[in-house]
């Protein structure tokens, strides 16, 4: 079959190729989350098959996990350090914005439900309602080592501060 042709020859060296991003990266002093995250953003974007259907929104990178919410197929998904791809969850529709909480809990901004997620470390992904006001059209999101969440909201040109 042409796809099995074509896929053992291109595969190989995207692998190659993203092994090189990260190998170059750390060859130039960026450090060990620098690189990898080079070398993943390079396998994701050349290797859509590897990745389910492709079209990340986000980037989060902390410590040696990557997690990278995908708006092709509405998920959120981890890339493991053996470069394996774990599903971490899924939003009811494209997710845009990632942060990851002090408590390890990963929050997803979802502009077209004007709502934020939560997927708490045993992967069951729940709304995080905002405070009163609520965000018309959360598009980013950090989170503070004291608890915090900032919440971009383009909509409303602000940036709202929830404490959690």
């Amino acid at each position: 079959r042409l796809a099995d042709r074509v896929s053992a020859v291109f595969v190989p060296i995207v692998l190659l190729i993203s092994s090189a991003t990260i190998a170059g990266w750390l060859a130039s002093s960026a450090g060990i989350p620098v690189s990898f995250t080079a070398g993943v953003a390079a396998l994701i974007l050349a290797c859509p098959v590897s990745y389910g259907p492709a079209h990340p929104t986000a980037l989060l990178v902390s410590g040696d996990h990557v997690y990278v919410a995908n708006a092709g197929n509405k998920s959120i998904k981890e890339v493991l350090t053996d470069g394996l791809v774990a599903s971490l969850g899924s939003s009811p529709s494209a997710p845009q914005g990632l942060a990851l909480g002090s408590n390890g809990n990963v929050y997803v901004a979802v502009p077209a439900n004007s709502s934020v997620l939560e997927i708490p470390l045993t992967g069951n992904a729940f709304t995080f309602v905002p405070a009163s006001g609520g965000s018309t059209n959360p598009s980013a999101l950090a989170h503070d080592g004291s608890g915090n969440l900032y919440i971009a909201d383009a909509s409303n040109n602000r940036v709202r501060v929830v404490g959690h």
